[in-house]
């Protein structure tokens, strides 16, 4: 597996592993292949105005901190 990639498994088997890879420009991309193998991508990037910090979804009540 290249350096700038890495997989986390969940120690309680509860979620499916996440793969978070650093690609050229600053940009983190996150995989997660559910159960049914739809594929969930979320990629982060600080040109694209994601800073640091706590964000709501839509005024759902989804919440991420990153």
């Amino acid at each position: 597996m290249p350096k700038n990639r890495q997989t986390f498994h969940d120690p309680l088997d509860e979620l499916p592993p996440v793969t978070i890879e650093i690609l050229k420009g600053d940009l983190l991309r996150f995989t997660q292949v559910d159960r049914d193998g739809r594929t969930n991508v979320v990629t982060f990037s600080d040109r694209l105005a994601v800073r640091r910090g706590v964000f709501e979804v839509a005024g759902d009540r989804l919440r991420a901190e990153a």
